[in-house]
């Protein structure tokens, strides 16, 4: 899943140093009421930033580290939380 391989990616680069920015949808691309696109614009938008140097899962509008991100619903686009946020 997303957040099993964000948590290793975070392991196994550690120290890179570049923005690693992972995200996907709730639901498929082609659909009409999508998640696909703003989630990759955001994705795109935090990995230019210039701030992230590390890996990243970016989802429903929010960014959390790589290996603290958890999927908390298979429904609603803010899938995705952070038990030990920030």
């Amino acid at each position: 899943t997303l957040a099993y391989t964000a948590a290793a990616l975070s392991l196994m680069l550690a120290g890179f140093g570049k923005p690693i920015v992972i995200t996907g949808s709730q639901l498929p691309l082609l659909n009409p009421r999508t998640d696909a696109r703003q989630n990759l614009i955001d994705s795109l938008v935090c990995a230019t930033a210039g701030r992230l140097h590390e890996v990243a899962v970016c989802f429903g509008g929010l960014l959390l580290r790589g290996n603290r991100a958890q999927k908390t619903s298979t429904s609603v686009y803010r899938a995705f939380t952070s038990a030990t946020y920030p």
